[in-house]
């Protein structure tokens, strides 16, 4: 074997031979069950010693105090299964195992060391071991005398839970009793070893005569072999190409939409946790094909080292890759620390679940196993020493970057070296868990919230915000303006919702298409956005006062016909290649009312009467479209619904940042002391970190809404004096919600109208209340001293200041559906 290594150079090639000798010898195995124990067996007559004939051996006393003579035939199972039933029915306590436990310890000690005393000289299993005479007369040889070890150390396994406490703390102790029991299972477990060597030379022959005889089947095993070799070798080239080339293609796409986004992140978790799931399939697959006599057991314990060790390399690729994805990134200062910390507690963990997986399958859940527990405990001190020391300087400097300056901080930083300082390090870890898991938990309590959970910063930024508007002045009217309106800055919103409208537009589809969106959300921007890459076959309607004759002139207008029939407009726009029409706020056609659906009826006519391949696509207000689905729920002719998301945190800073850049404005948040449910501490200066904050503010108030955001947001920026040109922020501020919940029932009733319709005249308020003209004028004028309605050309709206405070109080009280 040794020359035909020295002749193959490469590895491969050497491990396809070792791996070939290792799973020819498997079939030796088969070989020998098939052929029956002739095959296997020694010379067929083995002389007994006479010692063991000698009757008058048993009638003598023993000699030794400690083991006393067996009987002719053993029962330590029986034995030990009778006393744990006993046991059960209270016939017998501890004390009586611990007894037990005593004798069977004394018995199976001793048979031991005479295994491993005879085992070493030994060349075959049925080797004769009773050569004295003190064994029970079923065992002869070896193979006999461990398999009643097996069945004794059985025994004392199944013994160990039935103990006193006292005793089973002693045995898995570190004391006298300890040490010794640890010894026996040492031996124990040498002993298993030593019998399996035993069994190899055996399965070789075995395996040398099945060769001979049927030599087929051990060279298609060895092909199997190769092939699974081989499509490893082919997938280790092939898939990551793959992967590079989805992710090259993913990258390519224009605009990037959230589904592509997830595509692009997911391929990139494969590639990072893909090399060790390779090599624990190819590697479990190539150990299950292991069957040999002999090398049973170092097969069981290369699979529980691989097994663990490719779960640890698994599990810190996992770690690493989330880690890496998240605010800081792959370039993140703390990077190598973080791979680094992964590594020594994955390091920890695999050796700690293989230690216990080795004891366990060798020794069972006895004294070794705790041992190898209360060492990695041990071990456990310079792991978070280590973990303290390398984490020591990115912790200070986050405690430097809270806002809170409270006294237990400043303690932390007062110990920044020696030894104090790793438990400086350790208190502060947990005080930044601790804050961060509190910031999650009111970040998460102010976005599912109605109004309350965001009132008390609303309310103390007001006060704040008042005072500070009585000193300083505000941006001028036309710097407001440049931040409310235009349509910049939403590139990066409803990238989705826009390729489904285009790509539907494109394809030639037909049909209705529903927009449906919260006041101030974007439904005109991105109607408008679509109508612009449609180019010259898409016409853009805005339905402005609420009559059906406004939009059917504007559409007659946009084709340059005078004829309003609905074929005369038909043909029309199939002569100038017009497929789409967009119309933007649909629902101002809508009147809560009885008979209030007629001019939305004539609409629905003209869609029926131009027919063709037109394709309609019309902006609704989320709370007018609850209130038609339920109106007009058998005449909805609508074939698809586009529902817009609130604005992410992130889509809001950059929109936010585009309009100030529009302003040409730098705002100073120098000033700004962020609230720490909202504080975001994961910039370097702060700055950063107070313009995240607002940020993330302004969000969590709007709701995700860009129109309130807005509007919050130019509240919030100031000048010092009048001759300063530095643009300062304050703390945004949202409406209290006290006098809402205060207000009378006729005062929600109106509101609720006001929402639902976006735009109203009182005398459809009365209409449909069916309440007195005067309680309902009474209503709006109470409404209009709050600050909460405006009149806009004879009808009425919610002031968008207003808007999300209103509106959760309304979903809140059932008024309103979400």
């Amino acid at each position: 074997m040794t020359a035909v290594l020295s002749l193959t150079r490469s590895p491969w090639a050497r491990a396809c031979y070792v791996l070939l000798i290792c799973f020819l010898a498997s079939f030796a195995t088969a070989q020998q069950e098939e052929a029956g124990p002739e095959t296997t067996k020694q010379p067929e007559t083995i002389e007994q010693p006479e010692a063991i004939e000698q009757p008058e051996a048993e009638e003598q006393p023993a000699t030794k105090s400690d083991v006393e003579a067996p009987p002719a035939k053993e029962a330590w199972g029986e034995r030990v299964a009778i006393l744990i039933e006993q046991k059960f029915a209270f016939e017998k306590d501890s004390e009586d195992a611990d007894e037990l436990f005593r004798q069977l310890d004394r018995v199976l000690h001793a048979r031991i060391h005479r295994i491993n005393e005879r085992i070493v000289s030994a060349t075959s299993p049925q080797q004769p071991v009773n050569l004295d005479g003190d064994l029970p007369a079923e065992i002869v040889s070896i193979e006999d005398l461990h398999q009643n070890i097996r069945e004794l150390y059985a025994a004392r396994l199944m013994l160990l839970v039935h103990l006193s406490d006292e005793l089973r703390l002693e045995v898995t102790a570190t004391d006298v009793i300890g040490v010794e029991q640890l010894a026996l299972e040492t031996e124990y477990v040498w002993e298993q070893v030593h019998f399996r060597t035993l069994n190899l030379p055996a399965a070789l022959d075995g395996l040398a005569r099945r060769i001979q005889i049927a030599p087929i089947p051990v060279i298609w095993h060895f092909i199997k072999i190769l092939l699974v070799i081989a499509v490893f070798r082919w997938w280790r080239k092939w898939f990551p190409e793959t992967l590079r080339r989805m992710q090259s293609y993913l990258a390519d796409i224009r605009p990037r939409s959230p589904a592509v986004m997830r595509r692009i992140r997911m391929i990139w978790y494969v590639e990072q946790v893909r090399r060790p799931l390779e090599w624990m399939l190819v590697i479990g697959v190539l150990l299950s094909m292991i069957e040999l006599e002999g090398l049973n057991l170092l097969v069981k314990i290369i699979a529980s080292t691989v097994r663990w060790v490719l779960l640890g390399w698994l599990a810190v690729s996992m770690l690493n890759a989330f880690s890496a994805r998240g605010a800081a990134g792959l370039s993140g200062a703390d990077e190598s620390v973080r791979l680094r910390s992964l590594q020594l507690i994955a390091a920890w963990v695999v050796l700690l679940g293989l230690g216990l997986d080795l004891a366990k399958d060798l020794a069972g859940v006895a004294t070794l196993h705790a041992w190898v527990w209360r060492l990695f405990q041990i071990l456990a001190l310079p792991v978070l020493l280590i973990l303290l020391a390398w984490w020591r300087k990115p912790i200070f400097t986050r405690l430097e970057r809270e806002s809170e300056s409270s006294e237990p901080v400043q303690r932390m930083l007062q110990h920044r070296k020696g030894v104090r300082s790793f438990g400086s390090a350790a208190n502060g870890a947990f005080w930044l868990l601790a804050n961060n898991l509190r910031r999650s938990l009111m970040r998460s309590f102010l976005r599912v919230g109605d109004g309350h959970g965001i009132s008390f910063t609303g309310s103390s930024a007001n006060s704040n915000n008042e005072s500070v508007a009585t000193a300083q002045a505000g941006i001028s009217d036309d710097v407001r303006s440049a931040l409310l309106t235009g349509s910049s800055g939403f590139d990066k919103y409803a990238r989705t919702e826009r390729r489904r409208l285009i790509r539907r537009a494109n394809n030639g589809q037909s049909g209705v298409i529903a927009v449906v969106g919260e006041r101030g959300i974007g439904k005109g921007t991105v109607l408008k956005d679509v109508v612009e890459n449609l180019f010259d076959t898409a016409i853009l309607l805005e339905c402005e006062t609420g009559q059906f004759a406004e939009l059917e002139r504007g559409l007659c207008d946009a084709l340059s016909i005078k004829s309003t029939a609905p074929k005369k407009i038909a043909a029309a726009m199939q002569k100038q290649g017009k497929r789409i029409v967009a119309i933007q706020n649909m629902q101002r056609l809508s009147r809560p009312v009885a008979g209030g659906q007629a001019e939305l009826k004539l609409l629905t006519d003209l869609l029926q009467g131009i027919g063709g391949d037109v394709l309609w696509i019309l902006s609704i207000d989320s709370f007018t479209w609850q209130f038609l689905r339920r109106a007009r729920a058998d005449q909805s002719n609508i074939d698809e619904i586009i529902e817009l998301p609130p604005w992410t945190e992130d889509q809001l800073s950059a929109l936010i940042r585009h309009r100030n850049e529009g302003a040409d404005l730098n705002p100073d948040f120098s000033r700004v002391q962020v609230p720490s449910e909202h504080a975001v501490t994961t910039y370097d200066t702060a700055e950063e970190r107070n313009a995240a904050g607002v940020s993330r503010m302004l969000w969590t108030i709007s709701g995700g809404n860009p129109a309130v955001a807005l509007l919050i947001w130019s509240n919030c920026l100031y000048y010092e004096s009048e001759n300063d040109d530095r643009v300062l922020v304050r703390l945004p501020a949202q409406p209290s919600v006290r006098e809402l919940d205060s207000a009378a029932h006729n005062v929600m009733l109106v509101l609720r109208c006001i929402a639902q319709a976006e735009l109203i005249t009182e005398s459809d308020i009365v209409d449909n209340l069916r309440l007195p003209q005067g309680a309902v004028g009474t209503a709006m004028h109470f409404c209009l001293a709050q600050g909460w309605i405006e009149e806009c050309d004879g009808r009425y709206q919610i002031c968008m200041q207003w808007f999300r405070t209103i509106t959760r109080v309304l979903i809140r009280q059932n008024l309103l559906a979400r």
